[in-house]
């Protein structure tokens, strides 16, 4: 017997019909309820009407009248708990839970108005690749659950439904837990005692563990699952062909027969045009797509035995990328030829080493071809090159698999931290610190292995804001890529150790190390590596306020992106990012906010919320809104983004002292000026704590500082700070930085509102030339010409406002 419970809504469920069960109340709590969406074996689902305390549509479900047994009740439970531990972009989140007065359980979720997900692919009619990039989302959505200790066990179209997000991206939202179990349950509490012979779940998507009734049943039946959605994705049909009555045949067919082949299915049926038309392949094409790495991946996730499959659906997505990606894949014997065309798709502008080793491959097999009777040394010279390029090319696998798995570890471990464990997830940095010891202690690394370790850490400690820590690693690595054929790793290091230097104010050392990327003009393999040196060069040119030269640098690193990545690749879309702040650095906030938040949708929905990018946008976003003085909307998003790197990062962060900073600055601009006071002291301490006196986030916070108390109007206080800061800038700019233009004006404000008029006046000059001769834009000089005008209209200098307007805009120079 299967039991099928229905979610939130699907498309046919876009129009709900009006209760039309009188016993059911009009209302519940504070949810109004608008209609059906959908009914299942134990309950029924309604949208709607929520009142507060935020108005917004809602699916409602709740236990039908007559179905509140033991093993329903616990049912229902057991889905409600499974949603609430879990808070993923792509899972239907869960809002609330309660009671009715007659004890019937409730429980409220976002409402998912969209379509399943095999429907929304062929009405989309989505590439192959994209088919492959939404079912990578389900099995991150999956792999969520699962490591929150739940099993879905229910996965079909119809429990994953598809909506189209901000900027047309496609949006998976996994729903229905009805029948999900807690991994290490040996059997479901709603089976024991009463139902031992019921099975839960769709036969057309149950694994066969499953469908015998396994009491050990495992995260395995998901990749079961997710195969079968895989396969009719790909080819637009079940794997096994049985109509809906003939349940007991289809039952007989999973447990003891073998699936044709994607491919064999695509090759043999009548497909009609609508399935071809659906993927925008002819049928030849849709063959050959899926004949090699798709059928292999197919086959492995729905092996009757558990065993063989995936081990996790994690496993499972690893090899959609690696086939996406050109990387060979698991699931097929690993020949040498297979092995070299998937590094030639995948580095078709190899290194020399290798290349010239391939080269010298083919031509020692056609001169043996040619000439075999010449000499024996000749053949094998030939032999010689052949096995020389197979081991390059098997040192390169083996080198690429060890530094994504230890990448991909480490990664994991920071991306996903618990915000139950604390504000600093401790956890990570002994797992991090354990790793460290194991690579000095252990003696069997080589050389290759070693500098692809030393270059995990090394990132692994920038993400933590350990970057002392990363500089010995990065320079660690450098010393064991001491070969010819390793230039590129060489390059790609020297551009990861520039952040470090730069976030530690070590500029010219990072600087020199990008000049050594860029002039070091390799020929080809090398554009991803040219884009980050030019995008890094660029922060450097913002922090010192030289504004043209980083929106050249930017500039270049989109030209090199763009060769070889698509626009909504993120290595574009954070070039993209770094144009939007440098035009709100450069004060032109109008056009950077659409800039922004384009790249924040982007992010969202790529990495979802908690990816440490995603928060970077957050901040950025936030910052504009905050210099249009679009107050509230700049305090929420500031605030939450805070929240979450506080829980993430930690309170020391450098990512997350960034987002306070902006934080506080709203809360100025509202006029909150004790919380303001309060947090900004906080953050000058922990900034000198992390960074040092001298670091350019330090100044700015002590500035930031300075700016509060001048609000205030505790003008003995502000000039103590602004007393303070200045040598510190001084020991880290050059004389014609713009900051000292703040400073500058800070005093004139102090003046000013001491009564020292003259004073003032020499103070406010001196800022604005200062920002005339940083080069700083017009838009970015009015930060500097407002003030100074509105001091000079209240003491009736006409002719010297008429001056100051004219040196703002460019006009005269003095």
């Amino acid at each position: 017997m299967t039991h099928t419970d229905l979610g939130p809504t699907t498309h046919s469920d876009r129009n709900p019909s009006a209760p039309e069960n009188l016993s059911y109340p009009r209302t519940i709590g504070p949810y109004r309820l608008l209609g059906v969406l959908g009914a299942g074996g134990m309950g029924d689902v309604y949208l709607a009407q929520q009142g507060e305390p935020l108005q917004r549509k809602v699916a409602l479900k709740i236990i039908r009248y007559g179905r509140c047994t033991k093993d329903v009740m616990t049912r229902f439970e057991t889905e409600r708990r499974a949603l609430a531990l879990m808070n993923h972009p792509y899972i239907a989140q869960v809002y609330d839970a309660g009671s009715t007065d007659d004890g019937r359980p409730y429980f409220v979720m976002e409402c998912v108005d969209g379509l399943p997900i095999n429907q929304y692919c062929d009405e989309h009619e989505l590439s192959l690749e994209d088919r492959l990039w939404l079912i990578r989302r389900v099995c991150e959505a999956v792999h969520h659950a699962h490591q929150r200790g739940i099993i879905h066990r229910d996965l079909k179209p119809s429990n994953i439904l598809v909506i189209q997000g901000k900027g047309g991206f496609a949006i998976p939202k996994v729903i229905d837990f009805g029948v999900a179990k807690a991994i290490g349950s040996v059997r479901d509490e709603m089976d024991a005692d009463t139902l031992p012979e019921r099975v839960v779940g769709t036969l057309h998507y149950m694994s066969p563990e499953q469908m015998e009734g396994s009491e050990d049943v495992d995260i395995r039946t998901d990749v079961y699952a997710i195969g079968v959605l895989l396969f009719e994705l790909l080819v637009g049909r079940l794997p096994f062909q049985v109509s809906q009555k003939g349940g007991l045949l289809l039952a007989h067919q999973i447990l003891n027969s073998i699936p044709e082949l994607p491919s064999t299915l695509a090759e043999s049926l009548d497909l009609d045009s609508d399935v071809l038309k659906a993927r925008g392949l002819e049928r030849r094409g849709l063959v050959r797509a899926l004949k090699g790495d798709l059928d292999w991946i197919v086959m492995k996730a729905l092996n009757r035995d558990r065993d063989q499959r995936y081990g996790s659906v994690l496993e499972l997505e690893a090899e959609l990328r690696n086939t996406m990606n050109h990387h060979p894949v698991a699931a097929r014997p690993p020949k040498v030829g297979y092995r070299m065309r998937k590094w030639i798709m995948r580095h078709r502008l190899v290194s020399f080493a290798i290349g010239a080793a391939l080269i010298s491959v083919v031509v020692g097999t056609a001169a043996i071809a040619a000439a075999y009777s010449k000499t024996e040394r000749e053949r094998l010279r030939a032999v010689a090159s052949e096995a020389r390029a197979l081991e390059a090319l098997d040192r390169a696998e083996k080198l690429e698999a060890r530094a994504n798995t230890v990448n991909g570890f480490l990664i994991d471990m920071i991306g996903e931290p618990n915000p139950e464990e604390g504000s600093r997830d401790v956890r990570v940095m002994q797992v991090v610190e354990a790793a460290e010891k194991s690579l000095v202690d252990d003696d069997d690394w080589s050389d290759e292995e070693r500098a692809a370790l030393h270059e995990a850490m090394g990132r692994t400690y920038v993400g933590l804001g350990e970057f002392d820590r990363a500089i010995t690693h990065l320079r660690s690595a450098l010393k064991f890529l001491s070969r010819e054929e390793e230039w590129r790793e060489r390059l790609n290091v020297k551009v990861i150790l520039s952040r470090p230097l730069f976030e530690l104010g070590r500029f010219e050392e990072g600087m020199a190390l990008l000049r050594e990327v860029v002039e070091s003009q390799p020929t080809q393999g090398a554009d991803d590596i040219m884009s980050r040196a030019h995008n890094n060069m660029s922060f450097h040119f913002m922090t010192h306020g030289q504004f043209r030269e980083a929106e050249h640098h930017l500039r270049q690193s989109r030209e090199y992106a763009l060769r070889i990545y698509d626009e909504q690749h993120h290595e574009v879309v954070t070039v993209d990012a770094n144009l939007g702040v440098l035009l709100m650095q450069m004060g032109d906030n109008e056009a950077a906010e659409p800039v922004l938040r384009r790249v924040l949708d982007i992010y969202l929905v790529q990495l979802g919320k908690q990816h440490p990018n995603t928060l970077t946008q957050m901040n950025n976003l936030g910052s504009v809104l905050s210099q249009l003085n679009k107050l509230d909307e700049a305090s929420s998003l500031l605030k939450e983004s805070y929240e979450i790197q506080r829980q993430t990062l930690g309170d020391a962060h450098p990512n997350t002292l960034g987002t306070l900073n902006n934080y506080v600055k709203v809360l100025s601009g509202q006029e909150r000026y004790e919380e303001a006071l309060q947090l900004q002291r906080e953050l000058v301490t922990k900034a000198e704590q992390v960074l040092g006196n001298n670091h350019p986030n330090s100044i700015t916070t002590k500035i930031g500082l300075a700016q509060i108390q001048i609000a205030m109007k505790a003008t003995d206080d502000a000039r103590h700070t602004l007393d303070i800061v200045e040598p510190h800038l001084a020991a880290t700019f050059p004389p014609e930085h713009y900051r000292y233009a703040d400073i500058l004006l800070s005093r004139a404000m102090v003046d000013e509102l001491d009564g020292h008029q003259e004073s003032a006046l020499a103070f406010y000059d001196r800022a604005l030339n200062q920002a005339l001769a940083a080069g700083l834009p017009p838009k970015a000089l009015e930060i500097y010409s407002k003030p100074f005008l509105a001091f000079l209209e209240e003491s009736g200098d006409v002719e010297r406002m008429e001056k100051v307007k004219s040196k703002a805009a460019g006009t005269i120079q003095e």
